[in-house]
């Protein structure tokens, strides 16, 4: 540490260590960027399904197709019932 002090050669002494030390700085922001937003999009796939699930439910109840369905299948529980009464 002394030797580099009394020579005038450390961190950042030199103009080639400035350009090192800015595209170090640079290339470390932009990889934690990315990692940040690989993390997010991680954390927010199952919540964003989630929602989706929830909101093509609802557009089913507005709609009435769920109804429709119950009915639909209502109605063919009552024919193969009626059907085994006859048969």
């Amino acid at each position: 540490m002394r030797i580099s002090l009394f020579k005038g050669q450390g961190f950042l002494a030199t103009t080639s260590s400035w350009v090192f030390g800015f595209i170090l700085g640079v290339s470390g922001a932009v990889l934690s960027y990315l990692f940040y937003g690989a993390v997010v999009i991680i954390i927010a796939a199952p919540v964003r399904s989630a929602v989706a699930a929830k909101e093509s439910w609802m557009a089913l109840i507005e709609t009435g197709l769920i109804a429709q369905l119950r009915a639909d299948c209502l109605d063919i529980f009552e024919r193969d019932k009626y059907v085994e009464a006859w048969g």
